[in-house]
């Protein structure tokens, strides 16, 4: 992605999917960029817990935007907290969804 000078700049666990050979896959490219080395690009797109410091402070970023955020993730994976997370996320889900009334695959 990067040899094609794409900034995906949202990159996140919920963005990442294993296919059934266990290839790991990078979703949702709906606020990627074409970086340009001579364009400016200016904007706070993405998931504010794995945006670069420039992105949260809506100063001119390139490519390593993406690199701030792997290393997020990986801080993350190291101390267990993005799997803790899901399990938190899906509960929780499932409690919201109960409350209104919608039949929920998981029997919790």
């Amino acid at each position: 992605m990067h040899h094609n000078n794409i900034m995906h700049r949202d990159i996140k666990p919920e963005n990442l999917v294993f296919d059934e050979n266990g290839y790991l896959y990078l979703t949702d490219m709906g606020i990627a960029r074409l970086y340009r080395r001579n364009h400016s690009i200016i904007d706070s797109s993405g998931t504010s817990g794995y945006m670069a410091p420039e992105v949260i402070n809506n100063e001119n970023h390139d490519l390593t935007c993406d690199y701030f955020a792997i290393g997020v993730l990986v801080h993350e994976l190291m101390l267990f907290r993005v799997i803790l997370n899901f399990i938190l996320r899906g509960l929780l889900m499932v409690k919201i969804a109960r409350r209104l009334g919608i039949k929920c695959l998981l029997n919790i």
